[in-house]
């Protein structure tokens, strides 16, 4: 059949008179002629143009050019340097017309190529398209001739790279990978056929019958499906599972089913093609997330991706693309995604590969243009991107973009993605202070996660030292700093570095009225700590607790089970005070106070009026509660003067004093440290706190103003005090 892209004043007769072949016709149409001359076998026809007519030459073979398809941009390109006038042609029992693109020179594709929505006819000569959509349309343009969608303007409707359509029914080699081509209804066809001749089948010739039906089922993406025929197989003839074709398809079934951690097993490394193996081992690593192995793998191996079956494709060559982007390898990455249709999914791994390449405000515009996709794992991933980019430019701030991460948790469910969310989310929220959040939302993602517990802790991990080491502890609320050590006590290092953490931990369980709990998270820390001085440090602090709950005999005990030799001064001071304490209550002969220690500068008969049993959770690096300035300074080791502006250390124990006598209810004993102290207060925080904690408490007289102007006060001197006198803003 020869298609000229003219009207021609060719006579059937005379057509048939000259080639002497009876059966010659000639078909006019309004822009094109056509001449149908049936050929011999082996026979060929050859067209030269001269100045006012066409020779047509039958011969055995002729010279031609090959064209060479190429696929960019959801359109499928023909080069050509003789590309003329496009012609549709139309035949008898056709839905769709015949796209043939003319030529004006040796030139013709000469392959069989299809994909959902077209499928080519070798020609001798030109380019010849029978469209199996009605959206299609051949042009021509300074390279040859393009096979598109809609005249040209958007990439093909279904959009794949050609395929060669041949292939053989017996295994081949590679494997046993010889997967058919064709549109998805000729393959629906085919394993409709090849399920009634595998029914049929007698049970020695069923391996051979499994073999085909699951690799077309393969072919229409029918992972788990093709497994399981593959393992039905086996009851006809067991010798099949060590087939070198069943396993190599049993691991192609299982990339397409997302079960990658079994391809290993399928494939062994002695069975099949050892090419194949790779490529599906390597996309077996990017369904799995190990991009850097799956990089390795693919990388040498992305030229068999063009031949796989279209709807296979579809799937495999974003994946390893995607692989390849986060791998670092963007540049093959780039020449995949230039092989693939203009789709969504297509647009995020372009804008991943943008963010590789170290192009942010370009991938950050990409991600935007994504966001409100209809695909709900691009929308999602895309937002994802987006806003971190945004918090890399510093166009946001830790809090809005975790606020916005948590609004946008669950727009895509993918495990990675949300593991990759949530770890994102939790480093946010900790560089923005919101440290409880931060570990909390860690400790759920563990439960979600168990398999990937070990790259959790690693964050979690990292995030806790960074809390100790930035001292963002001490400027916790009491119960955000509870939640955070009790929920990650396997954080807390063991020795002297942890033993602040468990101090701060006991105290504030105390002051939170939960002193049993406090009293089991020092006896923990006594269980695995064998050092010295932490060990004192812990026995005073639970020994403390005892003596507020009554329990002298216990406290004592513990006591003198944390002894130790070579103690820190300030610590032997603080136990010794406990002893003396100790010993006044259970009426035993008290024992001579340390040399370290230091008395409160009074009289020995002034100081035991007023020194009572104290409950002192000694240096946890938090607010103490003795009842009074005597006691505080004691346990402090600092010397009150009788007059003058008392120092940091001085005044902080009198506050101690004065907030042991707000807890108890002693407006009497505050009303006389008021009196005896605040004149000597030093200025500033100090004594708006003290002044703030004195105050004669409001009656019901007391007018709205007055009570209000005094709650502002207090909110504004609100504070926590460390050791030695330390003031520490919460």
């Amino acid at each position: 059949m020869l298609v000229f892209a003219a009207s021609l004043p060719v006579r059937q007769s005379a057509l048939r008179e000259v080639t002497g072949i009876g059966s010659a016709r000639v078909i006019h149409l309004p822009h094109a002629t056509i001449l149908r001359l049936p050929l011999a076998s082996l026979k060929d026809l050859d067209v030269r143009g001269a100045a006012n007519s066409f020779h047509i030459i039958v011969a055995g073979s002729t010279g031609f050019e090959p064209v060479s398809p190429s696929f960019r941009d959801g359109r499928i390109l023909f080069p050509t340097a003789f590309s003329g006038p496009v012609v549709e042609v139309g035949e008898p029992g056709r839905q769709r017309p015949l796209l043939i693109g003319t030529v004006t020179g040796p030139a013709a594709l000469r392959r069989q190529i299809e994909g959902p929505g077209y499928r080519t006819i070798p020609a001798s000569s030109g380019i010849v398209v029978a469209p199996l959509s009605d959206d299609l349309a051949l042009n021509t343009n300074r390279q040859g001739f393009v096979l598109s969608s809609g005249g040209g303007a958007s990439g093909l409707p279904i959009g794949d790279p050609p395929v060669s359509s041949q292939r053989a029914d017996t295994p081949a080699g590679g494997g046993g990978l010889d997967l058919p081509h064709g549109t998805i209804v000729g393959l629906r066809h085919r394993v409709e056929r090849e399920q009634r001749q595998w029914a049929g089948a007698p049970p020695l010739d069923r391996v051979r019958q499994s073999l085909r039906l699951a690799r077309t089922m393969l072919s229409l993406d029918l992972g788990p499906e093709a497994h399981g025929v593959l393992d039905s197989m086996l009851a006809d003839d067991p010798a099949a599972v060590d087939d070198p074709h069943r396993q190599a398809l049993m691991a192609v079934s299982d990339v397409l089913a997302d079960r990658p951690d079994r391809v290993e097993t399928d494939w062994p490394a002695h069975a099949g093609d050892r090419d194949a193996r790779a490529l599906w081992r390597g996309l077996a690593a990017a369904e799995a997330g190990h991009v850097r192995t799956a990089t390795r793998r693919l990388i040498d191996h992305l030229a068999l991706l063009q031949g796989a079956p279209v709807l296979i494709r579809d799937q495999i060559v974003p994946l390893a693309a995607e692989a390849l982007v986060r791998g670092g390898a963007v540049a093959p990455a780039d020449r995949l995604i230039a092989s693939m249709p203009d789709r969504p999914t297509v647009r995020l791994i372009r804008a991943e590969s943008l963010e590789a390449a170290k192009h942010p405000h370009q991938a950050l515009v990409a991600y935007r243009s994504l966001v409100a996709s209809e695909n709900p794992r691009v929308a999602g991933i895309a937002y994802f991107r987006a806003t971190m980019i945004e918090r890399a430019l510093n166009r946001i701030s830790p809090d809005v973009a975790a606020e916005r991460l948590a609004r946008h948790l669950y727009d895509w469910r993918g495990a990675r993605h949300e593991l990759d969310v949530r770890l994102a989310l939790a480093r946010l929220r900790a560089a923005a202070g919101a440290w409880p959040e931060a570990l909390t939302g860690l400790t759920k993602t563990r439960r979600l996660f168990p398999d990937q517990a070990a790259r959790i802790d690693a964050l979690r991990q990292r995030l806790f030292d960074r809390l100790m080491a930035g001292g963002e502890l001490d400027r916790l609320p009491v119960l955000g700093a509870t939640s955070v050590i009790r929920n990650n006590l396997d954080l807390v290092p063991s020795g002297p570095s942890g033993a602040p953490v468990l101090l701060t931990l006991a105290h504030d369980l105390v002051a939170l009225d939960l002193s049993d709990q406090a009293a089991q998270v020092l006896k923990d820390a006594l269980a695995r700590d064998s050092d010295g001085q932490d060990r004192a440090r812990f026995g005073a602090a639970l020994a403390s607790i005892d003596l507020a709950a009554q329990h002298p005999h216990r406290a004592r005990d513990i006591l003198a089970a944390t002894a130790g030799s070579g103690l820190d001064a300030r610590i032997a001071a603080k136990r010794a005070v406990l002893e003396e304490v100790i010993a006044a209550q259970i009426g035993a002969p008290r024992k001579k106070v340390a040399s370290g220690a230091v008395t409160s500068g009074r009289s020995p008969t002034t100081a035991s009026k007023i020194v009572p049993p104290v409950p002192w959770v000694a240096n946890l690096g938090r607010a103490q509660r003795p009842v009074s300035e005597a006691a505080g300074a004691a346990a402090s080791g600092v010397a009150i003067p009788p007059t003058g502006i008392l120092d940091q250390a001085a005044a902080h124990a009198v506050l101690t004093a004065a907030i042991g006598a707000a807890h108890d209810q002693d407006h009497a004993k505050l009303a006389s440290l008021r009196a005896d102290y605040l004149a000597r207060m030093p200025q500033g925080r100090t004594q708006a706190v003290f002044a703030a904690i004195t105050a004669p408490p409001l009656s019901p007289k007391t007018d709205l103003a007055t009570a209000l102007a005094q709650i502002a006060e207090i909110e504004r001197a609100g504070t926590s005090f460390g050791p030695a006198g330390a003031a520490t803003s919460h």
